[in-house]
């Protein structure tokens, strides 16, 4: 593929990103995300590079700012909108940039508010990953807080309802799981909480260790009791269902393929459990059901109709690239390169609506412009797409 191409797009986009400045803090759609975005460029560029650090920590120190004179945007404890997301940067930031700030004494505060959000959001089984309890955990693990990690994960495990199938895990966030359902993504997801149980592990004490490898155990089971081969003349062009119904016990195989939903999240998942669990048949079948969804291109078969991050191309070619870096199978590398020319392919059809949310991480271009980033750089074998959870 042609990589000018592709570097022609992301200096478009960045003028867009840059030119235009943000009032709101949060990290997927404000100030906080700018500050991420700019301290990955100062990451792959050179040493001596000095503009995006420190236009990185200026916009770290302004919703600082906002946030202890209580002019702050940001929306309770969430990570995407939240003080979840304001301490991740603040972490993130403090290892990439090397700022030297002393974690434990100024985040000491923020913790404990989060923990105590956690639980309450814990309590309302909101275990949504984006925008619940889930991502405090996985602020937690990036903050390496190994005692509220150890408080954490027994609680949010104790949610999980046992039935003939296995463990699952409901997610009052969203309004399709409050009547018994389901969910299987990554964002929403049982995927997505159990992918962020398992980073939390290395953290973990031997009891929690153990409480953990048997509810993955339970989980994967009660997912893998939902798998069917895709048949293309049955109309399933997906392994397992997006939803549950576990009132009447329906659920549908067609269903998209992009980082939010479909079988990538769960494929991801068995990759990460195969290696907590120790169990060769689970990456086996990962390996298996992940190259054969690289066969998965058009937009019919995996819903794909935009360049963003969420439900779009760019999400899949960072995901591609991660699934690349959990198993070695050079195979997701092309999956990478295909989806990050449909990427820029989907700018050069005059679609102005796609340059319309310079700031928005998951359905805007900061988000496409991390998967362009993370292209260009790919040969480092470094992600750069740790923020969705990847």
């Amino acid at each position: 593929m042609n990589k000018q191409y592709i570097k022609d797009r992301f200096d478009r986009n960045h003028q867009i990103i840059t030119k235009s400045k943000s009032q709101n803090d949060s990290l997927f759609a404000g100030r906080l995300g700018l500050a991420y975005y700019h301290a990955l460029l100062h990451q792959v560029s050179d040493d001596e590079e000095t503009e995006n650090r420190d236009l990185s920590i200026e916009l770290l120190e302004e919703v600082l700012e906002s946030f202890y004179s209580s002019k702050s945007t940001l929306i309770q404890a969430t990570y995407t909108a939240g003080a979840a997301g304001l301490g991740y940067t603040i972490c993130y930031l403090n290892k990439i940039l090397s700022l030297d700030i002393d974690i434990e004494d100024e985040l000491s505060d923020l913790d404990e508010y989060l923990f105590n959000s956690a639980v309450n959001l814990i309590e309302q089984d909101n275990l949504d990953c984006l925008h619940g309890s889930g991502g405090i955990l996985f602020y937690f693990t990036e903050r390496g807080n190994i005692e509220y990690l150890n408080k954490l994960i027994p609680i949010i495990i104790s949610k999980g309802i046992q039935n003939d199938n296995g463990i699952w895990f409901q997610n009052t966030f969203m309004e399709t799981s409050k009547a018994n359902q389901a969910n299987l993504s990554i964002s929403h997801g049982m995927a997505g909480l159990l992918i962020l149980l398992i980073k939390a592990a290395p953290y973990l004490n031997e009891e929690n260790i153990d409480i953990l490898q048997k509810a993955v155990k339970e989980s994967i089971r009660f997912i893998n009791s939902y798998y069917l081969p895709i048949d293309l003349e049955d109309k399933r062009d997906s392994f397992y269902p997006q939803i549950v119904n576990l009132e009447n016990n329906r659920f549908s195989h067609k269903g998209r393929l992009a980082w939010c939903y479909g079988d990538l999240g769960i494929i991801l998942l068995f990759y990460k459990a195969g290696k907590l669990l120790n169990d060769s048949e689970l990456i086996n079948k990962a390996d298996a059901m992940g190259i054969q969804t690289l066969t998965r291109q058009d937009q019919e078969e995996t819903g794909i109709n935009e360049p963003f991050f969420c439900h779009g191309a760019a999400g899949l070619s960072s995901f591609y690239y991660r699934l690349y870096l959990e198993s070695g199978n050079k195979k997701y590398m092309e999956g990478m390169d295909f989806w990050m020319k449909e990427t820029a392919d989907f700018f050069s059809k005059d679609n102005t609506s796609f340059t319309d949310t310079p700031h928005e991480i998951l359905d805007g271009l900061i988000g496409v412009n991390i998967a362009i980033l993370e292209y260009l750089n790919k040969n480092k074998n470094n992600s750069l797409s740790n923020i969705f959870f990847l």
